[in-house]
């Protein structure tokens, strides 16, 4: 399974799928683009010559934003009936909404992993319209995690 997936002390749990190996090479290419455009300004290239690498690095860019946005530290308390979402780098919370808010938990194919053997999913659970990627696996592999996260209140995705 991809990420880490923790029972804390006080009954909570604790999910970390930071997606940050995929996001840095979407940044390391926008940033290749950058680059190739600062090269090509160099060389006096014409102005309409960056209309890619612009559209590149605003694709790459958006990708890699849009990525993470998704990922990250996520607390589930039933204690407290919260869901919390971190950042990756110190833990300080982002967003907190009560479990009753949490719309749902599914899980969806991920289409475009060629890592592992078979088939691989993405946990996801939909806060407020936003779709959160808590971990990653196979089916057999993801299993205790949604009977945990069923457990402490979060149910399956309506629709």
């Amino acid at each position: 399974m991809y990420g880490e997936v923790t029972r804390q002390g006080d009954g909570s749990l604790r999910l970390v799928c930071q997606g940050k190996v995929i996001t840095a090479l979407l940044a390391g290419g926008a940033l290749l683009f950058t680059a190739g455009g600062v090269a090509g300004a160099a060389l006096g290239l014409a102005p309409v010559a960056f209309i890619g690498p612009v559209v590149m690095i605003a694709a790459l860019g958006g990708l890699a934003l849009g990525r993470r946005r998704r990922h990250g530290v996520f607390t589930v308390d039933p204690a407290a009936g919260s869901f919390v979402r971190a950042r990756s780098r110190d833990g300080a919370p982002v967003e907190e909404v009560k479990l009753s808010e949490v719309g749902g938990l599914r899980s969806v194919r991920d289409l475009t992993d060629g890592m592992n053997l078979g088939p691989a999913y993405w946990l996801v659970v939909d806060v407020g319209g936003r779709p959160y990627r808590v971990a990653k696996g196979k089916r057999d592999e993801l299993a205790p995690v949604i009977a945990a996260l069923r457990a402490a209140g979060i149910g399956e995705a309506s629709g």
